[in-house]
């Protein structure tokens, strides 16, 4: 008689980020490091080239914004985040002045975090932001069977 292998339970997939900066050097950073992490991460240098992402079909289960960049910044995609495609975000920023906490705070961000940081410091607020997440997706599923 052989004995069966035990069964363990099916891992669930990965957190699916995307990550957005203009800073290539952090970009490549926090990128190598989340998936060293176990994530899997899409990056974007620009919103332009985040917004593209999001169009072609991406659904990340959480986004990370820098607040400034070139052109446009990361509060005009934290609003599309928030009305069009109801992602999830966190924003990132090296300045961590009072406007611009609470205007991301008014679109929506589920954390302020300030650069500079370590790919370890991160990682607490992206899984508390990701619990929120699923939360907050929740509350809009029951709601929407009301």
């Amino acid at each position: 008689m052989t004995a069966s292998a035990p069964t363990s339970a099916p891992q669930p997939a990965p957190a699916h980020l995307l990550l957005v900066d203009d800073d290539r050097l952090i970009l490549a950073t926090l990128s190598s490091g989340l998936q060293e992490m176990g994530y899997q991460v899409s990056a974007a240098e620009s919103v332009d080239d985040a917004e593209a992402l999001l169009t072609s079909g991406l659904r990340p289960d959480l986004a990370i914004v820098d607040v400034r960049m070139p052109g446009r910044d990361g509060l005009q995609l934290a609003e599309r985040l928030r009305d069009l495609d109801h992602i999830p975000f966190l924003m990132l920023s090296a300045f961590s002045d009072a406007q611009n906490v609470e205007r991301a705070s008014g679109f929506g961000a589920l954390s302020y975090l300030v650069k500079p940081m370590d790919v370890v410091q991160i990682q607490p607020a992206i899984e508390a932001a990701l619990l929120r997440a699923r939360e907050i997706e929740h509350l809009r599923q029951s709601r929407a069977q009301l």
